[in-house]
């Protein structure tokens, strides 16, 4: 990744990186939100769900194409990152 410093204070950073964090947990939170929807996960549980440009797992479980192109669209939606072939999205809760 790359760095953009700033001249102006370093608060303008920081900001940057709230905002960064914050937008990790509205997709987080919109991914977790639908697994329960489809039960996937339960609320207990721990979970990992990892995206590649092509496939969905869930605990290491691959998912149907269609649950693939949910969860891909619901992804690109809050992210605003489109997921390529090379792509590979992995959340850890």
């Amino acid at each position: 990744a790359m760095k953009v410093e700033s001249d102006k204070n370093s608060d303008s950073a920081s900001d940057a990186e709230l905002i960064r964090q914050q937008r990790n947990r509205q997709i987080m939170n919109a991914l977790i939100s639908q697994l329960k929807v489809d039960h996937l996960i339960d609320e207990s549980e721990h979970f990992e769900f990892r995206f590649t440009g092509l496939k969905l797992f869930v605990n290491n479980e691959e998912q149907s194409e269609e649950k693939y192109l949910q969860y891909k669209k619901i992804y690109e939606e809050t992210s605003g990152n489109i997921l390529t072939e090379k792509s590979n999205v992995r959340i850890k809760h």
